[in-house]
């Protein structure tokens, strides 16, 4: 088994222990990070992403249709029904994600964990900042980041997070900012506007990297956690 497989099926678990002490109220809450979803929502399109991406049934055209389907095709289905589908799911997810190239992976792991912290912030249920899950999340998105830097063909951007510096990019270093490990993993995620971005302790000007910095549309209100 993978490094990713080992994550997600870590992450599986543990999201899973998180929603079944969940009352029904708490099900219904609507999701900041994606407010057209409540929670019970959400876990359908967590559980649909996942079971389409490892059976092949990828998005042919519109993309926000694709993710719609798979959280309507569950909409009858219970909380406990959809984790039932989840642990079904499992390990034809860690053998794709065994045989799969990391990119892949990396879209798989970050949509978990992201969606993760989108209950928790709704909810005010702080946690999941650590272990294996979350740190491949972190890794995948700031690979991404660099990936879109030198895209653009930007001066590389130095990323400290909790005592950790990182270089992304090959040129010479235009800029750094600092923030807390999570606080980077929710702006690169598109849970951040380009203002608290912007507001982020930059050292240089942030704005030629405000524009790619996220790798999803930015939020139209910002989102505090």
């Amino acid at each position: 088994m993978s490094e990713y497989a080992k994550a997600h099926s870590e992450g599986r678990r543990q999201v899973a222990a998180l929603l079944r002490e969940l009352d029904d109220a708490q099900l219904k809450t609507m999701t900041v990070g994606c407010p057209a979803w409540d929670v019970r929502s959400l876990m359908g399109h967590v559980v649909g992403v996942a079971a389409d991406m490892t059976t092949g049934n990828f998005p042919t055209g519109d993309v926000h249709e694709w993710i719609q389907a798979a959280v309507d095709a569950r909409s009858d289905l219970s909380l406990e029904g959809l984790l039932e589908e989840w642990v079904e799911l499992g390990p034809g997810i860690d053998t794709w994600l065994t045989n799969m190239p990391p990119m892949m992976g990396d879209l798989l792991i970050g949509d978990l964990v992201t969606h993760e912290q989108d209950i928790r912030g709704a909810l005010g249920l702080p946690g999941g900042r650590g272990g294996i899950t979350y740190d491949l999340a972190v890794e995948g998105y700031l690979s991404s980041l660099g990936g879109r830097i030198g895209g653009a063909g930007l001066p590389a951007l130095r990323v400290v997070h909790d005592g950790v510096e990182q270089v992304l990019g090959e040129s010479e270093v235009g800029a750094t900012v600092t923030a807390s490990t999570f606080e980077i993993l929710r702006s690169i995620g598109g849970r951040r506007t380009a203002v608290q971005i912007a507001a982020l302790a930059w050292d240089g000007d942030p704005v030629p990297y405000s524009s790619i910095f996220s790798n999803y549309e930015y939020p139209a209100e910002s989102i505090v956690e």
